[in-house]
């Protein structure tokens, strides 16, 4: 099982998740079940279903958060920075996902451009969560109140790669 955890600018429609992830995923639409988290209502979702999406809304910079699993059904999902670009260029809007191995605040940032930047993302302890992109490492447009600066977020290995610069 592949897990994917996605946040993003823009709250698009269920449908229009589910068509953007088959084909981020390379699944077919009739194969992810996309649902919003509602407490106590599990019966009206198809826990077969290959890819399975629950989301929830989100307050400050980002609208939604998104959990994935694909099963072991789906053949070569992509990395989850794969799945974010495809995700962001087709749904037109900016998608965050998790740093591996760093801070809980850092996080990797795609404009539907391509371009991709290191953030670092603040959470209030209102409900529902207020999440607040502080910094990013190069401009990001659906981003516009973040400040642009070196993130001290990065591990010495993605300083070397040259990432998020």
């Amino acid at each position: 099982m592949t897990l994917y955890t996605f946040l993003t600018v823009h709250a698009p429609a269920p449908h229009t998740m589910a068509s953007a992830l088959a084909a981020a995923l390379g699944a077919q639409t009739e194969d992810v079940d996309v649902a919003g988290e509602v407490t106590g209502r599990t019966d009206d979702r198809n826990w077969d279903a290959p890819v399975l999406c629950t989301h929830h809304l989100v307050a400050g910079d980002l609208a939604l958060a998104w959990d994935v699993s694909v099963s072991d059904g789906v053949t070569s999902p992509p990395s989850e920075a794969d799945a974010a670009a495809r995700l962001a260029a087709r749904l037109r809007t900016t998608v965050l996902y998790p740093a591996p191995g760093a801070r809980p605040s850092a996080y990797w940032a795609v404009g539907p451009d391509g371009r991709v930047a290191r953030a670092r993302l603040l959470e209030g302890e209102e409900e529902p969560p207020v999440l607040v992109v502080d910094a990013v490492e190069a401009p990001m447009e659906h981003l516009p109140t973040a400040r642009v600066e070196v993130l001290t977020e990065l591990s010495p290995e993605e300083r070397q790669e040259g990432r998020g610069v």
